[in-house]
C-alpha cells in the first residue's frame, strides 16, 4: 500500500514530539507529506523533518468538513491525537464521530506514554492485528496485506468473551490459521493467539505482552442498545493505547 499523502488534525499551534516522532514512524508507507488540518484560524509550523507540507482550515462542523478536506487533497490516511484539547466528552464524541464516518484508514496517535521504539518498519514494524472475522476485519487484513512487506512480525490476535463450544474452537482454530497462512503468503511473519474476557482490554493486553509498535483493528460499527450506540471496540482501544492505533473501515 502506497500512503504518500496523510491529513493530520491538530488544535495546537505546532505538532507535539509524539505526533511527529509516530508520523515520521508512517514513513514506510511511502509517506512523504502530511497536510496538517487546524479548525481554527491559526499558523501551523512545519516540523524540522519537513514532512508537514500545508496547512488548511475550515470553520464548518468538525468532522464533515475534515472528510471534505481529505477528498479534495487526495489523502489516503487520516490521523488525529488522543490527546486533543477539550473536555473528556468532546474527545469521545469527536473521535467516534470520525471514527463512524471516515472512508479511510483513521490513525489515532497515543495520548501519552515513552514513545515506542521502531524498526525499518516504522509503526508496522510490530503489528497485533485485532481479529473478530467481521467484514471491518476482512478489510483490516487486506489493508496489512498491502503494505509492502514492511512489516517485520505480526501477532494476530482473536479474544475470546463468551465460553466456546466444541464446535465453536475448532472453527476458530481453523479461522486462526487461516489468517496465518494468508499473511505468511504474502511475506509477513505472522503467529495466532486467543485471549480471553473483555476485548478491548485483552487486545491492550496483548498489545503489552509482545511489545508492538501499533494495533490494526476493523473500525467496528458498536452496538445500539435503547437507542444509543456504545462505545466503538476501537476507540475503546484507542483511549487508553500506548502505540497508534489504526482502525480500518
Amino acid at each position: 500500500m502506497a500512503a504518500e499523502k496523510l491529513l493530520h488534525i491538530t488544535d495546537k499551534p505546532a505538532l507535539t514530539p509524539m505526533e511527529t516522532h509516530y508520523l515520521e514512524g508512517l514513513r514506510p508507507l511511502g509517506l512523504r507529506e502530511v497536510i496538517v488540518f487546524h479548525p481554527a484560524r491559526s499558523t501551523v509550523q512545519p516540523t524540522t523533518s519537513g514532512l508537514v507540507t500545508k496547512v488548511v482550515t475550515e470553520d464548518g462542523p468538525l468532522v464533515p468538513e475534515l472528510l471534505n478536506a481529505a477528498r479534495r487533497e487526495s489523502v489516503s490516511l487520516i490521523s488525529t491525537s488522543m490527546n486533543r484539547p477539550g473536555s473528556r466528552w468532546f474527545q469521545r464524541a469527536f473521535a467516534r464521530e470520525l471514527l463512524r464516518a471516515s472512508f479511510l484508514p483513521v490513525v489515532l496517535l497515543p495520548a501519552s506514554g515513552a514513545l515506542a521504539s521502531m524498526g525499518q518498519g516504522g509503526v508496522f514494524d510490530h503489528v497485533i492485528f485485532a481479529a473478530d472475522w467481521s467484514d471491518g476485519c476482512q478489510r483490516a487484513m487486506g489493508f496489512l496485506l498491502a503494505t509492502g512487506g514492511i512489516i517485520q512480525a505480526l501477532e494476530i490476535v482473536h479474544v475470546v468473551e463468551k465460553k466456546l463450544s466444541v464446535r465453536d474452537m475448532r472453527q476458530l482454530k481453523r479461522r486462526l490459521s487461516e489468517a496465518r497462512d494468508r499473511f505468511l503468503k504474502g511475506g509477513i511473519d505472522a503467529e495466532s493467539h486467543v485471549y480471553a474476557g473483555k476485548r478491548h482490554e485483552e487486545i491492550l493486553q496483548a498489545a503489552d505482552d509482545y511489545h508492538g509498535s501499533c494495533i490494526v483493528t476493523g473500525r467496528g460499527t458498536g452496538k445500539a442498545l435503547f437507542g444509543l450506540r456504545l462505545t466503538d471496540c476501537a476507540y475503546r482501544v484507542a483511549e487508553t493505547a500506548r502505540v497508534p492505533v489504526i482502525a480500518v473501515p
